[in-house]
């Protein structure tokens, strides 16, 4: 139980040294049942398959594997929990109550306890139920086929083993279930009733380890409640300290706790729960009680003076009532007797027909009124029609402008994700092109050998510019010299068809010849361009390289 406990301590992340609850009892507990070393029950067992075992042998076994030797290192864990008896053949272990002797007369005999099995078949088939149950394992069942099936039994055990093997069930057990613990306490020894033996109540509560239980849960945190459980409960303490809205459960609880004024060390705040010290939820629940009954006690002043106001009213208003009736009483016996009112009675149903005109002509005034409020509805109608024609195709313009803005944003996602790819491929392509500049560095000679190359070619090519712009100049001239003589000739003679043909082709050809020079002076210039760009991309790596070396050295 205090195992589980100090586990949830741990996955809440409370500040809390493990404590260990068994550790006085283990050396007991491995004096009865441990294997290695030996145990008394293991020792009982081994002497039960032993020739010529006693009851006899078997105390000198324990008492000699037990006795302190004299350089008083103990053989066993629990030597310190072991005395031998007293008197006759037995010992004494000291349990968690107090010590305890035992006697080992007929401890072989009743620890074989050897079971008659077509007995205990025989006890199985009974038809009580508490009896067949005790011998469940015996219980035969019939196949299909008339072939009859038992549970197969294993090696012939002892009631020591028996015990380790129900023990051991019963700790798994415990171990995947929640423990609660029912303690049955006798009050008295004479089984009278109202009659409360305080020592012997004592003694057994000491004895069962509630008061040890009790001891332990005080110095741990056996009161918890979740952050849900606990603000719901307990804001009522503390108004205004928590805002309006959501808030963390932590942080609320926190808030609260500090607001009733707790001590730190009585409380532990952990990852879904809030931990309280015995005695402090009861005195919360306390200040609460006391709170809430204050708040009723002012509800039900307050309803009872709402309730007595309006039964103090009701009795006014039924007082002003009668007197009003019997004042109209009295002024209608008065007036019964006098003349005036008699003719006005009798005058009063001729009135009526003037009364019924006037009434008339209000009605047909209120149904012309109507009338113009039902056209200024109309019109108003049609107005707010309009209007809310006009915002529905606002609204669905609104709605297109946001998925399109929606798309958009999508779109940015996307170019986001490309850009930070082409980052990762740029990265990439610098990597490799500072890989290719170490290369580089290894043909400096041989550029600077082409540099040289590229300069006398540019040089040359020059020479070949300035030669073809010359000629490209004379063979300008002779064109306008044919064109003169061209109109020359065609103002001297129309009909001279052969020769202006001939003129003509001569024209062609040198056109011809012109473009083509042209075309060779292009090709020549660009030729020259590509080799001074060359030229200058080399001289501007050699003197980044030359930098660089500089740099290194």
């Amino acid at each position: 139980m205090f195992t589980l406990e100090q586990e949830e301590y741990a996955r809440e992340g409370i500040e809390w040294d493990y404590v260990n609850f068994g550790l006085d009892l283990q050396p007991t507990i491995e004096l009865i049942e441990s294997s290695k070393p030996i145990g008394i029950l293991s020792m009982l067992d081994e002497e039960c398959i032993m020739p010529k075992a006693t009851d006899l042998t078997f105390t000198e076994k324990v008492q000699h594997g037990w006795e302190k030797p004299k350089n008083g290192k103990a053989l066993h864990p629990g030597s310190d929990k072991y005395r031998p008896g007293k008197f006759g053949q037995g010992f004494i272990i000291k349990h968690y109550a107090g010590d305890v002797e035992y006697r080992t007369h007929g401890w072989l005999e009743k620890n074989k306890d050897p079971i008659n099995e077509p007995l205990a078949r025989l006890l199985a088939q009974s038809t009580i139920p508490a009896i067949s149950s005790l011998f469940s394992e015996y219980s035969e069942d019939a196949a299909a086929g008339g072939v009859v099936k038992r549970v197969k039994r294993g090696a012939f055990r002892t009631v020591g083993q028996r015990h380790k093997e129900q023990l051991g069930q019963l700790m798994t057990q415990l171990s995947a279930t929640q423990p609660h613990f029912v303690r049955c306490i006798v009050p008295n020894a004479q089984k009278r009733p109202g009659k409360v033996d305080v020592n012997l109540v004592l003694d057994q509560l000491r004895c069962n380890g509630v008061l040890e239980g009790i001891r332990i849960a005080r110095l741990g945190y056996p009161n918890r409640h979740s952050f849900a459980e606990f603000r719901q409960r307990y804001e009522v303490l503390t108004p205004g300290v928590i805002p309006k809205g959501y808030m963390d459960g932590r942080k609320a609880a926190g808030k609260i706790a500090e607001a009733l004024q707790l001590d730190t060390s009585l409380y532990k705040i952990g990852a879904t729960k809030i931990f309280f010290k015995a005695g402090v939820l009861a005195e919360l629940e306390e200040r609460r009680d006391n709170l809430l009954t204050d708040l009723f006690r002012r509800f039900q002043s307050a309803a009872r003076m709402h309730i007595a106001r309006r039964r103090i009213l009701k009795l006014v208003n039924r007082d002003q009532s009668i007197r009003t009736i019997q004042r109209n009483a009295r002024v209608y016996i008065r007036l019964r007797e006098w003349a005036w009112w008699s003719l006005y009675v009798k005058v009063r149903p001729l009135l009526a027909a003037t009364k019924a005109d006037s009434e008339l002509a209000r009605k047909q005034a209120e149904l012309v009124m109507a009338k113009e409020r039902a056209e200024r509805d109309e019109k108003e109608k049609l107005r707010l029609e309009e209007l809310k024609a006009g915002l529905l195709a606002e609204k669905n313009k609104v709605e297109l402008d946001l998925s399109s803005e929606r798309q958009l944003g999508r779109d940015k996602d996307t170019m986001l994700q490309r850009s930070k790819q082409r980052e990762s491929e740029l990265e990439e392509k610098i990597s490799h092109l500072e890989k290719e500049l170490d290369l580089l560095a290894t043909d400096c000679t041989e550029i600077d050998a082409q540099l040289e190359a590229l300069k006398e070619e540019l040089s040359n090519a020059r020479v070949d510019r300035t030669r073809l712009t010359e000629q490209v100049k004379v063979l300008e001239k002779q064109e306008a010299d044919w064109r003169k003589r061209e109109i020359d000739l065609m103002r001297e003679s129309k009909d001279r068809s052969s020769v202006q043909s001939k003129l003509e082709g001569d024209r062609s050809a040198l056109t011809h010849q012109i473009d083509q020079l042209k075309r060779e002076v292009t090709q020549k210039e660009e030729a020259v361009k590509r080799a001074k760009e060359r030229a200058d991309l080399s001289v501007a790596e050699l003197e980044k390289r030359l930098q660089l070396e500089k740099g290194k050295s």
